[in-house]
């Protein structure tokens, strides 16, 4: 018998009780791991299900002391200060956003196009369903592809119009051209003159579901047969909080980075028709990393993911390297064109 397995049997055998005290999760959590950075990780998660925020906060920090570069942590750890700022239950807003709504339902332009925004993102999301499942046959799913962004196109425009005057000089603002609405308009101009990219309209559709339910959904659900209202309503409910809300942007944003993690198969595919539009969305949600917690967090968890891929015991090692080194060289070609 191994001399630690003795003593764990002299423990139990003296005083039980003590010995099972011993042997809970919390005193074992706080022995392993006084400099271990994932055991005050898990902890600081532990606070954050029983919302103390200010435990989960010196937990993170803890977390912070052992492995200072871990990304995930500092994630967390701001996300959690956010909550204890804040003072309520909801995710932190997203910088690149007015409030928690989705950027598509943001301030849209008086008069007729204003009156068709409801209009415009209930045909972005059904040709987006009809371009992802091909009901009306291949043909028709290209012209389904192309209205989908033309609609997503208008109405981020229109939002440009709302909120700068139409005059030449606003094309030279700073603040025009870094918006997010101005980038996004300019990802659909290229959208439309290049071929369709996989994901490329499901951060448009994401943005549509939350203004549908918005301006239909209490108008459309209690007409629908019993089985699905009882199906649909408490989704729409959950959808309309702020939560969902946030839900909403947090698919966008793993939809937009898996759009980029698809550009080199499209130049595979489609060549040098497509670098110029990958170039620029690569440009894009490298400003959106800088701007949005919500391209941070999904940048993380896939970032989180590779790694583990990239760095697991069958992986041979010469493909790790490899991978570091790409990731290197994307960082820093990030931050130059930020």
């Amino acid at each position: 018998m191994h001399r630690t397995e003795a003593r764990c049997a002299r423990a139990r055998q003296s005083c039980p009780q003590a010995w099972r005290a011993q042997l809970s999760p919390r005193v074992l959590l706080r022995r392993a791991s006084a400099d271990w950075a994932k055991g005050h990780s898990r902890r600081g998660a532990a606070y954050v299900g029983k919302k103390n925020w200010k435990a989960a906060i010196a937990a993170y920090e803890k977390a912070l002391e052992c492995d200072p570069d871990s990304a995930s942590v500092k994630a967390d750890l701001a996300f959690v200060s956010g909550k204890l700022n804040k003072g309520g239950d909801s995710m932190p807003n997203n910088p690149g956003a007015a409030g928690s709504r989705p950027p598509a339902s943001v301030a849209p332009a008086a008069g007729f196009v204003g009156r068709l925004v409801p209009a415009l993102n209930a045909l972005i999301l059904l040709t987006a369903f009809f371009y992802v499942i091909p009901l009306l046959g291949p043909r028709r799913a290209i012209p389904c592809y192309r209205v989908s962004v033309g609609c997503a196109l208008v109405l981020y425009l229109s939002t440009l119009l709302a909120r700068h005057p139409l005059k030449f000089a606003t094309l030279r603002d700073p603040a025009v051209t870094g918006s997010h609405e101005a980038q996004l308009s300019f990802i659909c101009l290229m959208l439309l003159v290049s071929p369709p990219l996989p994901f490329a309209i499901v951060p448009f559709g994401a943005y549509a579901v939350h203004s549908v339910a918005s301006n239909y959904g209490s108008a459309v659900v209690p007409k629908l047969p019993g089985f699905i209202k009882g199906v649909l309503e408490p989704r729409l409910a959950f959808l309309l909080t702020e939560e969902g809300a946030n839900m909403v942007q947090a698919f966008a944003a793993i939809s937009e980075l898996m759009v980029l993690l698809a550009a080199p198969l499209q130049l595979a595919v489609h060549g040098f028709r497509v670098v110029v539009l990958a170039g620029f969305y690569f440009q894009y949600v490298s400003r959106r990393y800088a701007a949005s917690f919500w391209t941070k967090q999904a940048v993380v968890v896939i970032s989180a993911k590779t790694h583990g891929f990239f760095h697991h015991a069958y992986c041979p090692s010469p493909i790790g390297m490899l991978y570091d080194k790409l990731v290197v060289l994307i960082g820093s070609l990030a931050a130059r064109v930020r």
